[in-house]
């Protein structure tokens, strides 16, 4: 059976806020998720609950959130470290041949 890699950090996704102007923003991939999800869920009606509880939830958060800057920089680190985990693998590859 084979068992699922795991990567060692946090999958930073490009999203586009808009196609005209292009803007793209750098997030995490469950936050690319949970915003997939919420447009579904603003096609019909939500709980007013659900709503409050996403208002709640944005000011004890806000302060903690990383900038742009520091998400461009971690995107970066990311694409460097998985240039450098596909190196090793061809090496890996070649030598075992």
């Amino acid at each position: 059976m084979m068992t699922r890699h795991r990567t060692p950090y946090r999958v930073i996704q490009r999203h586009h806020v808009s196609y005209a102007p292009e803007e793209i923003r750098h997030i995490y991939r469950i936050e690319h998720r949970i915003i997939t999800w919420l447009n579904r869920i603003a096609k019909s009606r939500c709980s007013k609950y659900f709503l409050s509880a996403l208002q709640s939830f944005i000011p004890t958060h806000i302060d903690e959130a990383l900038s742009e800057t520091q998400m461009q920089a971690l995107y970066l680190l990311n694409q460097a470290a998985k240039a450098e985990r596909r190196k090793q693998k061809k090496l890996h590859v070649r030598r075992s041949k």
